[in-house]
């Protein structure tokens, strides 16, 4: 006996058209991909703070950089955790 859900399920799934179907998924896949671009582009500026360190230059110099590397972290991290909450 087919329940109300699986019915729900029958009619949505043969009212979205295929293309929007693969719509949703490349741009579920585009923004997983953002977010690793993001992560790797935050985690090189933060090499380069820290060899700019390494070679003498001072924290307070950098603060910008850092804080933009901070705000890129925390940025980053929202949307992977709105990505995970959206599969």
């Amino acid at each position: 006996m087919e329940t109300i859900l699986e019915r729900l399920g029958t009619t949505i799934s043969s009212t979205i058209p295929q293309a929007a179907v693969d719509q949703i998924t490349k741009t579920k896949g585009v923004i997983q991909s953002a977010t690793t671009l993001l992560g790797t582009i935050g985690v090189k500026i933060q090499a380069g703070i820290d060899a700019a360190l390494a070679n003498g230059a001072t924290a307070a110099e950098l603060a910008p950089v850092q804080q933009a590397v901070d705000d890129l972290a925390t940025d980053t991290a929202a949307l992977a955790t709105a990505v995970a909450a959206n599969p």
